[in-house]
């Protein structure tokens, strides 16, 4: 089980965890030596910006989705008190409401497996293309969150970028195991001379 806080973003040898929420902000500043250097932070934020594009209609509809849902619990809180004070309430209104809800929750779950399935797509085109040759892999997570409140464990999503079990080598640099000098490509190959070599070689020649 692993735990993980939906407020700030978690840091581990070679993995960086960053709440889902937090795609609807601007990019963060993350430490890059935790994932050895192998992106820049304008790379990031380039990143950043694509997931938050793809995301940013699920987003509005998880906002649009909450305020209806708002209004449907105030509503109900309404229809309590009027039934305290004796006031008649139509029942179709009652399971116009309770249908609304039901609806909304329905939508709501359908939204977040849109955007899972959008964000997990778009991770495995990335990696393909950019990351894997960094030696990075970009996930969708899903972890179990001790609330601080409830003392109780609820699924809470992440954006992880890890650091592939690979070896790097950075633009312009040599890698670690490469050993001796660069290879001059315009070298002439070495002959060993010697005075039989050059009479034979005259020898082809007639007089």
């Amino acid at each position: 089980m692993i735990q993980r806080s939906t407020k700030q973003i978690s840091y581990e040898p070679g993995a960086i965890g960053i709440p889902l929420g937090f795609l609807e902000q601007v990019a963060p500043v993350i430490h890059l030596d935790v994932v050895q250097h192998r992106l820049t932070q304008d790379e990031f934020n380039g990143c950043w910006e694509r997931m938050k594009s793809l995301a940013a209609i699920n987003f509005i509809l998880t906002k649009v989705v909450g305020i209806i849902l708002i209004l449907i619990f105030f509503t109900f809180f309404f229809f309590i008190y009027a039934a305290s004070k004796r006031v008649s309430v139509e029942l179709e209104i009652v399971i116009g409401m309770v249908v609304a809800f039901l609806l909304c929750c329905g939508l709501h779950h359908l939204n977040q497996a849109n955007m899972k399935k959008k964000l997990t797509q778009f991770f495995q085109k990335e990696n393909h293309e950019i990351w894997n040759g960094k030696g990075l892999s970009w996930k969708y997570a899903e972890h179990l969150v001790r609330s601080d409140t409830t003392n109780k464990y609820a699924k809470e999503r992440f954006l992880e970028l890890r650091v592939l079990n690979m070896e790097y080598t950075a633009p312009g640099q040599f890698g670690s195991s490469f050993q001796g000098a660069i290879p001059n490509p315009y070298m002439q190959p070495q002959v060993t001379y010697s005075p039989q070599m050059e009479l034979r070689k005259y020898s082809q020649y007639a007089l």
